[in-house]
This record gives structure tokens, sequence and C-alpha cells, in this order.
């Protein structure tokens, strides 16, 4: 039988150092949580005992919070006695979803659930079947864009279906506290290094985005006030952390390879990624003999050539790029890929085509973190590798935010910033050593720095209003270097 009972949720707590109190609903040995709209500290919640389910203390509206509260309580109770042997045949997420529209104020009337009503519920709302149906649909389109994204939304389905015991699961009962569920069942994974915070992203990304398409299909599989995604926040590994420096890439330039083998031409394609603008692995692959006039290269991201305003790169290549162009060029059409990665044969069949290319892919960064390892970067050098390592450099070199985002073909400098979020620790570890050090030989060693600690102060000026704040620590630096005699 489905019970009902008063808590203190202590799993979020906000700054005030307070919890929300809810109602915890029981029901085939599953919980969710109804909100009671409340906050309080441990010390303000009496817990339920065999005298009393449970009262507000120490709060200047304690009686009437209780009287409040417990009321609600009584609501659901009532509800769950009077249905009993109807919710035996709900699950616990359609519980949740009908005690809130008919006991929670929704101006319907506590009544009786009818047979109709948990056929209608039922009917396409798990996860597994409208998403695969989605799936189909996208790969019947023999479009290799639409077969991606669909490949996307199987890993996400499959991953929930692994997590819920290998059931599919309605996406009525995908609740923010499945999610958090989730999230903490994948991050032990991710500290026992078993998994990547990355991928948990992706997967919820993904399952994010079948359910917003559900809650807009016609007919109706998923009501549209059901959106617990906003009650989470997804994941996301730092993007700095895949960034390497100049150095490193010139170790792999410099990293005697026998021309022509695998591992050769591999670091091909990471070197003409890199060479243009930390260019996806997915547009390498598909570059066309076509796609280049006089020195230049044009193309649209796979990513975003399908959204409403998609960028087109018209690149000049560099000197290595033209190089590198030169060997893989010579005696093709011009319908020919550039690199040997895909095929045209594989033109009809889209789906082959992006199961080569992920295994393309997979090869290439297997590859490219051996040659990491050889090169004694202690980095796990890969093809993601490339676009943040980089805008990275772009901005050591001088490269306004604005302009790597415009270089990167973001839409906006928010996403460019996460490219770039430890740049600034690392110049600003330079700037304590100025100002701190008291050695000549350590002035001397750390000033061809300086011109980049100074323009990144004047540009954390503008950006955060504390001009007076970096000219006292520029002022600070100068002195400091005067008396080192520099």
């Amino acid at each position: 039988m489905a019970n009902a009972k008063i808590i203190l949720d202590k799993r979020r707590e906000n700054n005030s150092n307070t919890f929300p109190l809810v109602i915890q609903l029981a029901h085939q040995g599953k919980t969710r949580l109804l909100p009671l709209n409340l906050m309080l500290r441990e010390n303000q919640w009496e817990k339920e005992s065999k005298e009393s389910p449970g009262k507000v203390i120490n709060h200047i509206n304690a009686k009437r919070e209780t009287n409040r509260i417990l009321k609600r309580l009584s609501d659901v109770s009532y509800f769950l006695t009077n249905n009993e042997s109807l919710i035996k045949k709900l699950d616990i997420g359609t519980l949740k979803a009908k005690i809130l529209k008919q006991v929670f104020g929704e101006g319907e009337e506590i009544g009786v659930v009818s047979d109709s009503e948990i056929k209608d519920k039922i009917k396409s709302e798990f996860l597994g079947v409208f998403g695969q149906k989605l799936c189909n649909d996208l790969k019947a389109t023999n479009n290799p864009s639409d077969v991606s994204n669909a490949n996307w939304y199987e890993d996400g389905i499959n991953s929930f279906k692994k997590f819920n015991g290998g059931k599919d699961i309605q996406m009525i009962d995908i609740t923010s506290e499945f999610l958090e569920d989730y999230k903490s069942f994948w991050m032990e994974k991710v500290f026992k290094k078993e998994a990547k915070i990355n991928t948990l992203s992706a997967r919820l990304r993904a399952v994010r985005a079948i359910m917003n398409k559900a809650r807009k299909a016609k007919p109706v599989v998923l009501e549209s006030s059901h959106k617990p995604f906003e009650e989470i926040k997804i994941p996301a590994q730092e993007a700095n952390k895949r960034a390497v420096d100049i150095n490193a890439i010139n170790k792999i330039r410099q990293l005697y390879l026998e021309e022509g083998s695998f591992d050769w031409h591999q670091r091909n394609y990471f070197l003409f990624m890199f060479n243009n603008r930390g260019m996806n692995f997915v547009d390498l692959a598909s570059l066309k003999v076509n796609q280049i006039n006089n020195g230049r290269l044009s193309y649209y991201r796979s990513k975003t050539r399908r959204s409403n305003n998609p960028k087109e790169f018209n690149l000049k290549q560099t000197e290595e790029g033209l190089k590198i162009l030169a060997y893989y060029l010579n005696g093709k059409n011009s319908e020919d890929y550039v690199f040997p990665i895909l095929t045209n044969a594989l033109e009809t069949d889209a789906v082959k085509l992006v199961k080569v290319r992920k295994q393309a892919l997979k090869d290439h960064n297997a590859v490219m973190k051996r040659i990491g390892a050889q090169c004694g970067i202690d980095k796990n050098i890969t093809s993601y590798v490339v676009r943040h390592s980089w805008a990275n450099i772009a901005k050591t070199s001088g490269a306004s935010t604005e302009q790597i985002k415009d270089a990167l073909g973001q839409s906006n400098v928010i996403i460019t910033e996460t490219y770039l979020g430890s740049f600034e620790d690392a110049i600003l570890d330079d700037l304590n050593k100025h100002v701190t050090s008291s050695e000549k030989a350590n002035a001397i060693k750390e000033n061809d720095n300086l011109e980049q600690v100074l323009k990144i102060l004047k540009q954390s000026d503008e950006k955060l209003n504390s001009g007076s704040l970096n000219e006292a620590i520029a002022s600070l630096i100068v002195q400091k270097l005067m008396k080192a005699n520099i």
C-alpha cells in the first residue's frame, strides 16, 4: 500500500543552512517527494513520533505552518486510502503526478482514478518507446547528422535503462530525484576512474532533448509541465583541462614517425585540425577536394550547419596546412574526400558512414594518446584537445575573447570562456611570483611574461571593473622589476 510522511530533505541544503520540508511518498518500493514550500533549519522540525506526525518549532509561524502541512499530509493520505485498489496499477511517477494535479490545488476535486485514465497515462510514455521511434525517423533520412543524433539519443536511452535495472522507464517517472540518483551513480564511477564526467553530461543532455520533443509531440505523450531537468544541474568537465600549450604541440610536430605509417597519418590529421582553428574531427573527415580553392578552405561546421544562422569558415591555409594538403590531394578528383577516412561509396548508407567515422575517431584518439605519451606530455592527447589548445594558445598570444569567439564560430563569449578557464589563473600565478619574489634571478626569469600579464590586467579591468586593484598590482610589478634593475 502507498503511504506518505513528512521529512526534512537534508540532501538539498541552501545558502542559509535550511532544508526543504517535503512529503515523502512511498509506493512499490520506490519513493518520490512532494513539495510543501517551506524551508527549515534542523532545529525547526520535530520529527515524526508515535504521538505526532511531526511539527514545526522555533519558527515565527510555527503553529500556522504545522496546521498547513498536516492538512496537506491529511489530503494526500485521504487520496491514497480512497484510491487504494486502483493505485496498485500505477507506478510511482504516475501516482505523484496524479497527487500533484488532484491534491495540490490545480482546481480538481480529489477523486477516484479511472481505468481509462491509467491507460491514457501509460500510453506511449516510455522513454525507450518514444525515443526509439524518434531515432528510427532520424535514421530514415539517410543524413549523417541525423544518424549521429539518433546514435546520441540511443546512448542516452540505453544508459537510463541500464540504471533502471535493464527496464524501460516512463518519462513521467524521470523526476529530479531520479536524475539526482542517476548522477550520483555516475559520479561514483567517475571518482573510481571508470567513467568520465562528459559522458554523464552527454547522456543527460540526450534524454533531456528526447523529453523536450515528447512534450511537444502530437498526440500528447508527456505533460508540458513535466520538466525535471530544470531542477538539476548537468555537470561537465572543465574544458580547460583538455588544453595543452604550444610547447606540447611542437613536441608532437618533432616526434619521428615513419612516413606513410598509420601513426604518421593520425598526426597529420591532428596538426591539420590545429592549423585550422581547432577543426572538429567530423569536419576533417568530411572535407572534399572541391572545398579547397586558391589556398583557402571553406566549410560549415557539422555541429551548427543546420542551425538558423550557420557560420561558414573560409580559412587561409598555413604553410604547415598546405604541406599536409599537398600529400593528400595528389591524384584526386573534386568530389573525392581529402583524407582517407571516408569513401564516396559510404554516402548511400549514412548509418554505415557514421559507424566508420566513429571508429576512425576512436582509432585517432588512441594513436594520439600514445603519441602524447611518447612526447612526455602529461595529458591525454585527443581530437578534443586541438580546439581547446588553439583557443588557449590564441589567448596567451594576446587575442581577445571576442576574437577567439569569432575564430571558433561560437555564438557567444560564455561558450568561449569555458575554453579559457585556466588561463587567467596561470597568468595570475606568474603575477604573484613577480610581486612576492625578492630575488633578482627570479624576476629576470619571469620577466618574459610581464607584457602578457599587463595585457591580461588591462583586459580584466574592462571585464571586472576592478581597474584600481589591477593598477595597484601592476604598479607593484613595475616597482619590483625596477628594484631588480631590469
